[in-house]
């Protein structure tokens, strides 16, 4: 657990340790008995907390929030989030920690590889994201960290849940619609501009900010062929139109000398 340390060892010591936690390499879930109060925190990584019930003022980035029971609220890093004093000291409230390069990862594999932020502080309750909280919490309480790769599989469904369901600055709900022809069209037209210089694949990607690994499956999905082979068809075919071009020069050469 001592990926999670930068946040652990800001948790005073009487909640820190009636607190349930469930951990994995990436993912770490918190059910503590109260809030932290009167404590500034500095969040690493991604933070959710899912106050079941009304949760206690927070002071965030020097800003007054009070959010509802049963929301979604979600931190990015490296902020600095402050708890007022409650009056009901044994709130009940989860919270779940997610590493940020892993949920870079994530946004990577499903097409993205700008950084994650999360635009609203306060979001509407998720069935699918309670509900992958709710798998990776079973799988530790009756197996324990017996299968790291079956608990990185419930990470990454609650990674991916909270990218899919809450609003930032990357809108993976029309991921269908955004990633599908426009980005294609895109690409095509980068290439046919500058198949004649040194670019690469990589090249390509950073223009139409979106990942190689997604952005050469895309393609060949849409166009049949490759980015690669794409790129050489228009070297290829450039190349034919040079020599088309040169033999018809030395046609007319010959014949101006004949004549």
């Amino acid at each position: 657990m001592g990926q999670f340390n930068h946040y652990i060892e800001q948790i005073p010591d009487n909640i820190y340790n009636g607190s349930k936690i469930y951990a994995g390499n990436h993912v770490a879930l918190f059910m503590p008995k109260g809030y932290i109060s009167e404590v500034s925190i500095i969040t690493e990584d991604y933070h959710i907390t899912l106050p079941i019930e009304n949760p206690p003022p927070i002071v965030l980035e020097k800003k007054d929030f009070d959010f509802g029971r049963n929301k979604i609220i979600v931190f990015n890093p490296d902020v600095e989030v402050y708890c007022k004093k409650h009056e009901i000291a044994t709130s009940r409230y989860s919270t779940v920690t997610i590493k940020r390069k892993f949920l870079s990862e994530v946004a990577e594999d499903m097409g993205f590889d700008q950084k994650i932020l999360f635009t609203n502080v306060e979001n509407p309750f998720s069935n699918n994201i309670r509900q992958a909280i709710l798998n990776f919490k079973q799988e530790i309480d009756n197996y324990g960290n017996s299968s790291s790769m079956i608990i990185d599989s419930f990470s990454i469904q609650i990674a991916a849940s909270l990218l899919r369901e809450i609003k930032s600055n990357v809108n993976f709900r029309d991921f269908g619609l955004t990633m599908g022809d426009g980005y294609v069209k895109n690409a095509r037209d980068f290439m046919i501009e500058f198949y004649n210089s040194d670019i690469s694949i990589v090249d390509i990607c950073r223009e139409i900010h979106v990942s190689p690994y997604h952005f050469i499956r895309l393609f060949k999905e849409k166009m049949g062929v490759t980015p690669h082979e794409y790129l050489l068809n228009l070297r290829i075919d450039n190349a034919k139109r040079m020599i088309k071009d040169n033999e018809d020069s030395i046609w007319l050469l010959v014949r101006d000398v004949v004549s």
